[in-house]
């Protein structure tokens, strides 16, 4: 393990310590899809040792090293996984020596992260096959017959604030008078192991600082025979078991909640793609109360972690009809901007009351005005919008949340 804490210069330090993390946000940080194998090992070193250092940090209550490793954490992608592709051994092997100038050279530029904006048949055709490629088969018919927005970057920017509505004082006053945090029980490395390496179909578009699933897959490879990958998830374990029960710090849950958000279609939909980190962190968090998430939910919502849960809902509703359609009738309510417009004050609520072990990761992540990063004028550019209410974009936790913000009506009305 290296101590980059003790071995960067007091320069590389205030770089690290002085830069503006929303400059991540406002730039298309363009990484690379995936770590060459002859690079996994040093990536490895590095995250365990950012790991390590983030936790030690933690527990000996050291608060400048704390800002230093987090905020190592979230650069890691842009400071070394970025394009040009041949650029990241050299900016691998210069961090493991110490030297950031070859890592933050031209990090904060365009012509570094440019993004090719796809608009001819072969790239659309590129980008269907890719969606082959990751498994989601659902997404190719939608990619063949998209049609493209045609509203400009203001009309999209004016249509997103109105689907994120802002949050009243009073919810903002309450949502900071909750209990600022109840324990939750350490989660297993078996659980965090299992949850990062499972093939997803959906949610693998990087987030703002270009972090990827993949990239965190690479380095936990095997650690049943590779004693560094062993030594990541360790960390890896130790770190989100501290985010979990609010540990960190609030710089942290603030960066971990950006997203990006684009405006699809004619209709301008919002679709958010979230930090990888917060997704795997939200994930594990399900995964380990997901006999207690069913058991609140079910049986009037049979969305969250229940499997065939929409098959589910047909067959019974099909029952429903085979028995009373002639003296009742089914009715279907479509909330517009559902997910955008529920009370984070009353989803908070719900879940310290009936899932304590996820309300203080939860607490931290969702009483942030997050920030959505969209589009500007400039192609290559974002400019942010605040979420305020509402579930966060680009996150796993997202459908959850609604779920039991909306709960305690359904169970009113049954």
């Amino acid at each position: 393990m290296i101590d980059f804490y003790s071995l960067f210069s007091d320069k590389h330090l205030d770089f690290i310590r002085n830069f503006d993390l929303e400059l991540i946000g406002k730039f298309k940080i363009n990484t690379v899809p995936n770590i060459l194998r002859v690079d996994v090992h040093a990536y490895q070193i590095i995250l365990a040792s950012i790991l390590k250092g983030s936790v030690d940090a933690v527990v000996s209550a050291h608060e400048d090293r704390q800002l230093i490793y987090s905020r190592m954490l979230w650069l890691l992608p842009p400071l070394l996984l970025r394009n040009p592709k041949k650029l990241v051994s050299k900016r691998l092997e210069a961090f493991i020596q110490g030297d950031l100038d070859l890592c933050y050279d031209g990090l904060c530029s365009t012509d570094d992260n440019h993004f090719a904006i796809q608009k001819s048949p072969a790239s659309i055709q590129k980008l269907a096959a890719d969606k082959v490629f990751n498994g989601q088969y659902s997404k190719v018919m939608t990619v063949l017959m998209h049609q493209p927005s045609v509203a400009s970057s203001e009309q999209k920017r004016i249509a997103m604030i109105k689907k994120h509505p802002p949050r009243s004082d009073k919810d903002d006053m309450d949502i900071y008078g909750l209990c600022p945090s109840i324990h939750a029980p350490d989660i297993s490395e078996d659980i965090v192991y299992s949850t990062a390496m499972k093939p997803s179909k959906r949610g693998v578009a990087p987030g703002p600082n270009g972090d990827r699933a993949e990239f965190m897959q690479s380095a936990l490879y095997n650690p049943f025979s590779s004693s560094l990958s062993a030594t990541v998830l360790h960390y890896l374990t130790k770190h989100i078991n501290l985010e979990r029960n609010g540990l960190l710090s609030e710089e942290w849950y603030q960066i971990s909640t950006f997203s990006t958000l684009i405006a699809q279609g004619p209709k301008l939909r919002p679709i958010g793609m979230g930090y990888s980190g917060r997704k795997l962190v939200s994930g594990v968090s399900l995964t380990a109360s997901a006999k207690e998430i069913i058991t609140n939910l079910a049986p009037f919502q049979l969305s969250s972690l229940i499997s065939n849960g929409t098959e589910s809902v047909v067959h019974l509703i099909r029952k429903l009809h085979e028995l009373h359609g002639n003296t009742h009738v089914l009715f279907q309510l479509d909330v517009s901007n559902a997910f955008n417009s529920v009370s984070r004050f009353k989803g908070l609520l719900a879940i310290a009351r009936h899932l304590p072990h996820l309300y203080t990761y939860i607490l931290r992540t969702y009483r942030i005005k997050n920030k959505l990063w969209l589009d500007a004028t400039d192609d290559q550019i974002r400019d942010h919008i605040l979420s305020q209410e509402g579930s966060t974009q680009g996150e796993v936790d997202g459908g959850f949340y609604f779920n039991m913000a909306i709960n305690e009506i359904l169970k009113e009305l049954n």
